[in-house]
């Protein structure tokens, strides 16, 4: 990875945060390794208050002596206020020795969670089934396991629904290799769209309902290519 950002935030103080910008890193397993990185505390709370604080005005005394130190009073308070920002500032003393961070999550867990909105989690179906089986997990928790369980089960099915509603076009099309793969394109790009939709759905839904919306794009399709297939 190149140019690469991490940010933790505190959980006792919602408004400071750790920062560390690298050049260069690294994801494996649970590791970060970042290299030649320089790393900061920031605390927003206290930007906020040096930006009020910069409204303030110039001392203006007839005595030289007492405007320059209240020049420097002021000055010495701005400090303050920056240093109030970044309480700490840490820079790699080598950029060959990388900083190493320890994810709460794992790279392929990360990547099963947001490669793929659709398709891909990191629950599987026998954590799905004991949330489901559970009697002290709320009913929220109940329907959205089980819809997630639906999906996984619809979601295989969408290979050979996607075979079926090809084929018609295969059949009169077949010939003709850019027609073909444009007409690919566009059924799986239809059964995506009604996919999401049916997701969607089943989201706000509740009871049966919720189990049947991820099925909406295999059914669709499904129905879509026995029509044409009969017409063929």
């Amino acid at each position: 990875m190149q140019n690469v950002r991490a940010e933790r935030w505190d959980k006792e103080n919602p408004q400071q945060a750790e920062v560390v910008f690298a050049k260069s890193g690294s994801f494996e397993d649970n590791q970060l390794r970042l290299s030649d990185y320089q790393a900061f505390t920031v605390n927003y709370a206290a930007a906020a208050d040096l930006a009020a604080g910069s409204q303030d005005s110039a001392p203006a005394d007839a005595d030289p002596a007492a405007n320059l130190l209240a020049l420097r009073q002021q000055a010495e308070a701005v400090n303050d206020r920056i240093r109030a920002v970044f309480p700490a500032i840490v820079q790699g003393p080598d950029p060959a020795q990388p900083l190493v961070i320890e994810a709460g999550t794992s790279r392929k867990e990360m990547l099963a969670q947001y490669a793929d909105a659709i398709g891909a989690d990191t629950q599987g179906w026998d954590e799905l089934s004991a949330v489901i089986r559970d009697p002290k997990a709320e009913l929220a928790e109940r329907q959205a396991a089980a819809m997630t369980l639906s999906r996984k089960v619809a979601l295989p099915f969408g290979n050979l629904v996607l075979a079926l509603a090809a084929l018609p076009f295969a059949l009169r099309f077949g010939r003709s290799l850019g027609v073909s793969l444009g007409m690919a394109l566009l059924v799986a790009l239809a059964y995506y769209l009604l996919t999401a939709v049916g997701l969607t759905l089943a989201g706000s839904s509740t009871g049966l309902a919720a189990l049947l919306w991820p099925w909406l794009g295999n059914v669709m399709m499904l129905i879509t290519g026995l029509l044409l297939l009969r017409r063929t």
